[in-house]
């Protein structure tokens, strides 16, 4: 496939995600609400016409919190209309997620031949997509990413400002692995996949860290204390409260990334994609220099 003849098309084109692959491919055409190249409400029957000519299309379509049927609407419903209007003979790239795998792995470290036991809302609905997209898809990429962070996501700099506010806390003894995953990671991830007509499924996560590395790099590079030390129950407590009242940080979610030990492999990908993972130690860092910049009042690298 020559690069200079694909007509790449990417669903979603206002998230943060699809604006790190357009920075990659800029070639690339976004589809989405208003402000996309392409507007569409994702109905099939607009899609046939707004995706004819593409032969590749990227799905970053996506959406962790909200009702079941936003959740399913976003994952699943809108994943089964691109694939539904995709023209003959286009190539599909569908962001999933590790989520896929449950907080709790079935094999460590896990890779794409681990069993999937997914456990939210938004795992299963991811399942439920993937599934969508080996039936419909012959020619399909599935990427797994991590947690992805970077300057558009805002989550992280929320845990800065609990970092340097005196709030933030390791959770058990830290030594549980967190797959942070960069987003230049995953827009690498998709070019790649793009360019070498890659098939299949691929786990994509940053070098491994610990929480506890997480949260001491973090919390030296904004030069604040280090995070205290709470047990495990007391965070599920706290995680609790804030499902019951919905406004806090840390719900069942985020805690679950944390605090669960969750290694994964990215040797697949390394050797079919030429995946190279980034230093997520020193990716902590640039963030917060990012913070410290002024990033936390929303202005974007």
């Amino acid at each position: 496939m020559v690069r200079n003849q694909l007509v790449i098309v990417i669903a979603g084109g206002n998230g943060r995600l699809a604006k790190y692959i357009r920075a990659l491919i800029p070639e690339a055409k976004t589809l989405g609400a208003k402000g996309c190249d392409i507007t569409t409400d994702y109905a099939t029957s607009d899609l046939k016409s707004k995706l004819k000519g593409a032969s590749a299309i990227v799905n970053t379509v996506g959406r962790v919190f909200g009702t079941y049927a936003e959740i399913r609407r976003a994952n699943v419903e809108v994943t089964d209309a691109l694939l539904s209007a995709m023209p003959p003979g286009c190539a599909f790239v569908q962001i999933s997620s590790i989520s896929v795998y449950g907080k709790g792995l079935a094999k460590r470290p896990a890779d794409e031949e681990t069993p999937l036991r997914p456990d939210s809302a938004y795992a299963k609905t991811k399942a439920e997509a993937e599934r969508l997209v080996r039936e419909k898809a012959e020619r399909h990429a599935i990427i797994r990413p991590g947690p992805i962070y970077g300057a558009r996501y805002h989550d992280y700099l929320r845990m800065m400002d609990m970092c340097v506010g005196g709030k933030a806390a390791i959770i058990g003894n830290g030594n549980n692995a967190v797959p942070f995953t960069n987003a230049w990671d995953v827009a690498n991830a998709v070019k790649s996949a793009i360019e070498k007509n890659a098939t299949g499924t691929f786990v994509i996560v940053s070098t491994r860290v610990t929480q506890g590395e997480a949260m001491e790099t973090m919390s030296g590079a904004l030069e604040a204390k280090t995070p205290k030390t709470i047990p495990y129950w007391l965070a599920w407590l706290y995680a609790a409260y804030c499902e019951y009242v919905g406004k806090c940080f840390m719900n069942f979610e985020r805690l679950g990334i944390m605090a669960k030990d969750r290694p994964f492999s990215t040797k697949k990908a390394e050797r079919d994609l030429g995946f190279k993972p980034s230093d997520t130690i020193e990716g902590i860092k640039q963030m917060a220099v990012y913070y410290k910049s002024g990033g936390k009042y929303g202005k974007n690298i």
